[in-house]
C-alpha cells in the first residue's frame, strides 16, 4: 500500500510541474511564426516580382515564382532590403509598407531610367534632395484680382479661370482622385494661390512657391508673369510641382523645363502614383526606412522652383 502511495504521489508531482506521468512530452516546442511576404508590381500590383533578392535581418532569401518568400522571427520593424532588375533599390520595414499595401506586402517601385526618377522625385529643389509630396486631402484654391476678379466686379479673365480650372481637375486625375481642390470663401486663407505679378523677382515665366512642413506639402503660391501665361500650358505644369515633381529631362514630359505639353505622359502619372505608395521624406533610391513617419510639426519653410 505504502508503496502504490509513493508511485501515485510521484505522478501527481509531474503532472502538476506540467511534465507527464509517462515520460518526457511529445508535443514539438513552438518556433517563431512564419510569416508570407509577397512582393509586386507598385504599378500593377497582380504582377508579382520573380527573383528578387530580399535581405530581412541579414537573411537572405529569393522570390519565388509568386513573388514570395517565407520569413520566420520577423517583426514590424524589420530591416527589409529588395533589390530587383528595374526596380529602385528598396529599404523600408514591414509597418511602413502596410500603411500602403496591407500586412507583408510590398510594392516595388518600377524604373528602367534611374536618373529620370531622381530628376522628377528627387530633385535639388527639395530639402535633403528627398521625395516630398502633399497627403491626400482636398486643397482650397484662390484667384488675385487679374485673374478672378473682386468680389464687387467682374473685372477678371474668366478665360484664365476655366483654364486653370481645368488644370486643377487634370491633377485630380493624375492623382487617382487622392488629391482635390475646392474654391476659397471669401477672406478664407487658400492653400493655393494663383498670382500674376510681373515684377517678380525671380527669374521664369511661371514660378512656383511651396509652402512644406517637413517633407510634407501644405501649400503654394503659383505665379504668373501675366495672364497668357496663366492661360498657356505652364498652369498645368506649376501645378504639376505642387503634387512635389521636379523637371524632367524628357522634351516630351509636362514636367520638362519648358514644356509645351499639355497634360502628363502615362511614364509621368506612373511616377505620381508612386509617389504616393511612399512617405514623404523617402531618400533614394527608395529608402523609406529614412522618412519620418509622423506628420511634422516643424515651422513651415518655403521652396521656389522657376520655369522658362
Amino acid at each position: 500500500m505504502r508503496r502504490m502511495l509513493v508511485v501515485l504521489g510521484s505522478a501527481f508531482l509531474a503532472a502538476a510541474c506540467g511534465g507527464s506521468a509517462t515520460g518526457p512530452s511529445d508535443v514539438p516546442p513552438v518556433g517563431p511564426a512564419k510569416r508570407t511576404l509577397s512582393f509586386f508590381n507598385g504599378l500593377d500590383w497582380g504582377v508579382p516580382m520573380v527573383g528578387a533578392q530580399v535581405t530581412v535581418d541579414s537573411k537572405s532569401f529569393v522570390t519565388n515564382a509568386s513573388g514570395q518568400i517565407e520569413v520566420e522571427g520577423m517583426t514590424s520593424s524589420s530591416m527589409v532590403d529588395v533589390v530587383h532588375q528595374g526596380c529602385l533599390v528598396m529599404n523600408t520595414t514591414p509597418a511602413i509598407m502596410e500603411r500602403f499595401y496591407g500586412k507583408d506586402r510590398f510594392g516595388l517601385w518600377q524604373a528602367e531610367d534611374k536618373a529620370y526618377v531622381q530628376a522628377l522625385v528627387f530633385h535639388q529643389y527639395n530639402p535633403g534632395q528627398r521625395l516630398v509630396r502633399p497627403d491626400p486631402g482636398t486643397f482650397t484654391y484662390s484667384f488675385s484680382s487679374e485673374i478672378g476678379g473682386t468680389a464687387t466686379a467682374s473685372d477678371g479673365d474668366q478665360e484664365a479661370v476655366a483654364h486653370l480650372e481645368h488644370a486643377m481637375t487634370r491633377i485630380s486625375v493624375a492623382a487617382s482622385g487622392k488629391i482635390t481642390f475646392s474654391k476659397a470663401a471669401p477672406g478664407q486663407d487658400a492653400h493655393i494661390k494663383f498670382v500674376i505679378d510681373a515684377n517678380d523677382p525671380n527669374p521664369g515665366a511661371g514660378l512656383t512657391y511651396l509652402s512644406l512642413a517637413g517633407y510634407r506639402i501644405k501649400g503654394a503660391r503659383i505665379v504668373f508673369r501675366n495672364l497668357e501665361v496663366a492661360k498657356s500650358t505652364t498652369a498645368q505644369h506649376e501645378l504639376g510641382h505642387f503634387l512635389g515633381l521636379g523637371h524632367s529631362k524628357n522634351r516630351e514630359d509636362l514636367m520638362f523645363f519648358s514644356s509645351q505639353v499639355e497634360n502628363f505622359t502615362g511614364r509621368e502619372i506612373g511616377i505620381i502614383s508612386m509617389m504616393a505608395q511612399r512617405l514623404p521624406g523617402t531618400a533614394f533610391e527608395d529608402n523609406s526606412r529614412m522618412a519620418p513617419v509622423a506628420a511634422s510639426s516643424e515651422a513651415v519653410t518655403e521652396v521656389v522652383i522657376s520655369c522658362k
